[in-house]
């Protein structure tokens, strides 16, 4: 991680409420202000991936108190909704650092500076996995031990980068969604396979991010399509094959598949 001052600073939401200070001698006034001081997030990088380790630190806490950070990500247009709860003991300083301070759970214990979302549970309704490419939003939310809220803050985590492009492919019977990385290539191809009823598109965008061009496909439950994969016929993905051969930033007579089993 960078210097501190390369940190991103984020000013959120503080729910601390002053006591009146009319009465108040300087030494307490000073304490006080203190005490008192509006709290603020930093988080590094600033526009996070999600495979990139992210720095977070809290700082004008509560010294030395004991805190819960409750962790939420939702997605646009769907159907998520996962939660983590972390407990801490916020320093001397009245920082929080998720680099160093373990978490004394329930949702991990230790220390991991990516513990807040590994280890997010899906809340019911829910979808259990992701399935999109859209860019992934987290709300945090600190509370005291009385359930008082602290703080409030968010965060974006995106799948790719903006340099990659994504096109939905409907040609000559395949079904599938393109992504392309920045550049003229040539690049090596992929094609990417699920065993889902929908186009899993996330670990498809996170490989071009690294360089590939990767066609995720769907070969059942689409029009067009056979309605599950017992009747799918291995010319399909000869023609997904070809398609992508036939792109002049594909690396000529190479390709690779990337294949999640589901289990019964």
């Amino acid at each position: 991680a960078g210097s501190f001052s390369m940190f991103h600073r984020i000013s959120g939401h503080s729910h601390v409420s002053g006591k009146s200070l009319i009465s108040l001698s300087e030494t307490q006034l000073r304490c006080s202000r203190q005490i008192h001081k509006k709290i603020k997030a930093e988080i590094w990088p600033r526009n996070p991936k999600v495979d990139e380790t992210i720095a977070i630190k809290f700082h004008n806490l509560p010294t030395s108190s004991k805190v819960r950070l409750e962790t939420t990500l939702t997605s646009p247009n769907e159907k998520l909704n996962f939660l983590s709860k972390c407990q801490y003991t916020v320093d001397s300083s009245g920082t929080l650092d998720l680099t160093s301070t373990p978490c004394n759970g329930p949702s991990y214990l230790g220390v991991d500076p990516m513990g807040i979302f590994w280890s997010m549970d899906p809340q019911p309704g829910s979808l259990t996995r992701l399935y999109s490419s859209g860019p992934l939003h987290y709300s945090m939310d600190l509370f005291d031990t009385e359930d008082k809220k602290l703080f409030s803050t968010f965060m974006v985590r995106n799948i790719y980068d903006s340099e990659v492009s994504r096109v939905d492919v409907r040609r000559d019977g395949i079904v599938g969604t393109l992504f392309v990385p920045s550049g003229s290539g040539p690049f090596p191809a992929i094609v990417k396979l699920d065993g889902a009823a929908r186009i899993k598109e996330d670990l498809a965008a996170s490989l071009a991010s690294k360089g590939f061009v990767v066609l995720a496909l769907a070969y059942f439950s689409f029009e067009g399509l056979p309605r599950d994969y017992s009747h799918v016929k291995v010319e399909y993905f000869e023609r997904a094959i070809d398609i992508l051969q036939d792109l002049d930033i594909v690396v000529e007579g190479g390709g690779g598949c990337s294949r999640v089993f589901q289990g019964v």
